[in-house]
């Protein structure tokens, strides 16, 4: 089994935000996913959300960890513990990366962003950074206005919505996205 983990923030308020990228993609390859009727459950005891889905021949489980992104390492720990995988090849990691255009993406192996809070939390908690990431980009226009004006890039840009013309591309960078996930699926 593979683990796709998304990464995010739980709750309403941060649902739409660029911080919040990795669980909208696992949400697209649900409702993507036609053949069965999937939702996600809930597991306390993990601190995520799963759901388990068929993706290009292989079994799945989509995590959705629920203890904020600085945190998100004790619930990838746990899970992967509790399905007794290896973190390589089993882990893909699905984040934003402000390194990388809006609309583009990346499929690297222990490379990642020169600063993310949750895939540090997850390489402190795992004690590796061997494993496969999925880089979806969020750096727009906005960005590199806000960073020039020398405002806060987290308060201003990271955990605020997508602006209306970037969420009528998500879908677009999703389904080139998807791409990536089948490579690494491929790859294994």
């Amino acid at each position: 089994m593979k683990i796709l983990v998304g990464l995010g923030n739980p709750g309403e308020s941060y649902h739409f935000t660029r911080h919040n990228i990795g669980f909208l993609f696992l949400d697209y390859l649900i409702m993507c996913n036609k053949e069965d009727l999937i939702s996600y459950v809930i597991e306390r005891k993990l601190q995520a959300e799963l759901a388990q889905i068929a993706l290009f021949g292989q079994t799945c489980l989509l995590v959705k960890p629920q203890t904020y992104m600085n945190t998100s390492g004790s619930a990838v720990k746990r899970v992967v513990e509790y399905y007794k995988q290896k973190v390589t090849p089993s882990l893909l990691v699905i984040h934003d990366d402000l390194d990388i255009a809006f609309g583009d993406w990346k499929l690297s192996f222990a490379k990642g962003p020169k600063v993310h809070n949750g895939l540090n939390s997850i390489c402190e908690q795992l004690k590796t950074d061997q494993f496969w990431r999925l880089r979806l980009g969020i750096a727009g226009e906005q960005y590199r206005d806000i960073k020039r004006q020398g405002k806060s890039v987290a308060e201003e840009y990271i955990l605020r919505p997508f602006s209306q013309e970037e969420q009528q591309r998500l879908p677009e960078l999703f389904l080139s996205a998807q791409q990536g996930s089948r490579e690494y699926l491929q790859l294994l």
